[in-house]
């Protein structure tokens, strides 16, 4: 019998609910019964790995600018939960470290890699804090992908392929699957 994986995408987040990808988000998850955190991280200018979604900071933090322009404690300043009410004001955007320590011995993070330049720091993150049994890694880039496997083959991988056309020819949808089972995920 298959049994539902429930699966927390950047948290409990959402209407009358914490701020996405935010810890609150993340262990109100948790204390939910989820199996599985999905977060995403993003590497700060000075190499910190953060936990957020966008490129941008201004949807999700009172602070304007790309992550990947600020320094790790210029992001960490950052209001990331006033824009979900006034009891979510002392929430930070997460460290990569912080939610692997939430969800040691609790729940599977799935970790969305947005950006190529940060999959090295984060396996190193994953290295350091023992948390290679309770990780798996995904991105949309086959390239990331294949540099994880090949620097960690112990961590499970995931190739993310996106949206379908709405009548996907056989060999665009061949090339989508060779392309999943090429890099290994």
């Amino acid at each position: 019998m298959i049994h539902p994986v429930r699966i927390a995408h950047r948290g409990a987040s959402g209407d009358g609910l914490a701020p996405e990808n935010t810890l609150a988000a993340l262990e109100s998850s948790i204390q939910m019964g989820v199996d599985v955190l999905e977060i995403d991280v993003r590497g700060s200018k000075d190499g910190g790995v953060v936990v957020i979604h966008d490129a941008m900071m201004d949807r999700t933090t009172n602070t304007t600018g790309s992550v990947s322009e600020l320094t790790l404690e210029e992001i960490r300043q950052a209001d990331a939960g006033s824009w979900a009410g006034p009891s979510f004001k002392d929430q930070r955007v997460p460290l990569l470290e912080e939610v692997l320590d939430l969800a040691r011995h609790r729940v599977l993070v799935l970790v969305e890699i947005k950006g190529d330049y940060i999959g090295e720091r984060t396996l190193q993150i994953i290295d350091d804090l023992n948390a290679t049994s309770y990780v798996v890694l995904q991105s949309f880039s086959a390239e990331t992908v294949r540099r994880v496997k090949a620097l960690n083959p112990a961590i499970p991988t995931a190739l993310l392929v996106g949206k379908l056309p709405a009548s996907p020819s056989r060999v665009r949808a061949r090339r989508m699957v060779s392309e999943v089972l090429e890099v290994g995920a």
